[in-house]
């Protein structure tokens, strides 16, 4: 079977995107502040802030670090500065993302203080920017794309851990990704829909 080609980014470790973001990735939601600093300074980045990664443990701690490294890792994503308070979370996802052969790079507040990290983190984030501007599109086969699909709030019909997956494009019966699915009762096929 041949399936139809686009042109997209492929990356270090063979993933296809669409897009080609410089993502500023917070490990917490002290760090959001910082994060949307770079992201003013530097145009062309996308600062990523959410209301987690605090007061958590076990399991649920797991879970948002596999979010996170998650997102970092996503194929459109080219590159990634993550901020956290403290270095040794903020280093669990730098390591979690640098799996992918992408450009990661951590900065912790604590230590340094928002402007010097602010500076420090512009400065990589600019470096990557530059970097990302010079990658060429190639072309893929839609068999290698993986596309989220998200219920809309209105669909009541199943709980909020079944409304977030993320499919390859050519699966007869779609299977999710398992980097978006950190527990197997997540998985549902999307004739169930």
């Amino acid at each position: 079977m041949t399936f139809p080609t686009f042109m997209g980014y492929r990356r270090e470790n063979g993933k296809v995107g669409i897009r080609n973001h410089v993502a500023i990735l917070p490990l917490d939601d002290l760090s959001n502040a910082a994060c949307e600093a770079v992201a003013n300074n530097i145009k062309g980045t996308i600062a990523l802030p959410h209301a987690y990664g605090r007061l958590q443990f076990g399991e649920d701690l797991d879970l948002f670090f596999r979010t996170i490294i998650g997102i970092g890792s996503n194929p459109n994503v080219a590159a990634v500065v993550v901020i956290g308070i403290e270095p040794e979370w903020t280093n669990v996802i730098v390591e979690g993302i640098a799996k992918t052969g992408k450009p990661v790079t951590g900065f912790p507040i604590e230590r340094n203080g928002d402007l010097k990290t602010i500076e420090k983190a512009s400065r990589k984030a600019k470096e990557y920017i530059q970097w990302a501007t010079e990658l060429q599109k190639v072309p893929c086969s839609v068999d290698e794309l993986y596309v989220s699909v998200k219920c809309p709030p209105s669909c009541k019909k199943y709980p909020a851990p079944w409304t977030n997956y993320m499919y390859r494009s050519n699966a007869a019966s779609p299977t999710p990704h398992p980097d978006w699915l950190p527990t197997p009762q997540w998985v549902m096929p999307l004739k169930n829909w």
